[in-house]
């Protein structure tokens, strides 16, 4: 791969070859040494960028003189590419960066762009998490998917609801990984498993029904599977599993 992409474009690429795995903030790090230029333009190898990003942020950047990051939101889509299942919708004002900051990530991280001086000033990106606590946590989640989809399955429901997508109360972005591992695991016992979500605007959620319509949604299902229980689905609060015990999300 490396000698094919030096080849075919050889001053436009860089190939900055490794001879270890030395963790992404250091591989980051060294590739930031070879950067030529004030600015540096983020994207993973699997990514897809809109045809007018890199302008769209150039001018952006020409006409801020003031700005050292900004980024961009992503769609998901499923393994085919042909379907879109998400969206990361990220705060765009300064002030709204500022807020959001205090409790999540504003930026996704593939879009971003920067001023690689500032970045360097910082430290750069830093690579001093344990592989022992990364591996903790991506088990950690592994077990509570296996908890809550064996949980679920145990009650022998006939249809199963995913109420919402949404990770936070008041927002419009949701990601679809954690759910859909739940998901998967309860349609391999047979479970029918439909989602409410009326911000999706596709009729079907990795190949699940997608309700528009509460009432019907809340009808239908045996099981309401939510993120945390609010005062539109506490009408059938017997039907709900939940991890919010307290109700304040």
């Amino acid at each position: 791969m490396k000698l094919f992409i030096g080849k075919k474009f050889p001053h436009i690429l860089k190939v900055i070859p490794l001879k270890e795995n030395v963790g992404l903030g250091n591989a980051l790090n060294e590739g930031l040494k070879h950067c030529t230029y004030d600015w540096v333009f983020r994207m993973d190898t699997d990514d897809y960028c809109d045809q007018e990003r890199f302008q769209k942020q150039i001018t952006f950047i020409q006409s801020h003189s003031d700005i050292v990051l900004l980024g961009t939101c992503t769609e998901e889509f499923d393994i085919s590419m042909s379907k879109s299942i998400g969206f990361r919708i990220v705060p765009s004002s300064h002030q709204e960066i500022c807020n959001y900051i205090k409790r999540r990530n504003p930026f996704n991280h593939m879009t971003v762009a920067f001023n690689k001086e500032i970045i360097q000033h910082v430290g750069g990106y830093h690579d001093d998490v344990p592989n022992n606590l990364i591996n903790a946590i991506v088990e950690s989640n592994r077990t509570r998917k296996d908890f809550i989809s064996d949980a679920i399955i145990a009650k022998a429901p006939r249809k199963v609801g995913v109420y919402r997508l949404v990770m936070k109360a008041g927002s419009d972005n949701f990601r679809a990984s954690a759910v859909q591992g739940v998901m998967k695991r309860i349609k391999a016992k047979g479970i029918e498993v439909v989602v409410y979500e009326p911000v999706l605007k596709e009729d079907e959620f990795f190949r699940s029904k997608v309700y528009r319509d509460l009432d019907a949604f809340k009808a239908d299902c045996d099981i309401i599977l939510a993120n945390r229980m609010v005062p539109e689905i506490e009408d059938v609060a017997e039907k709900v599993y939940t991890r919010d015990l307290f109700g304040n999300d």
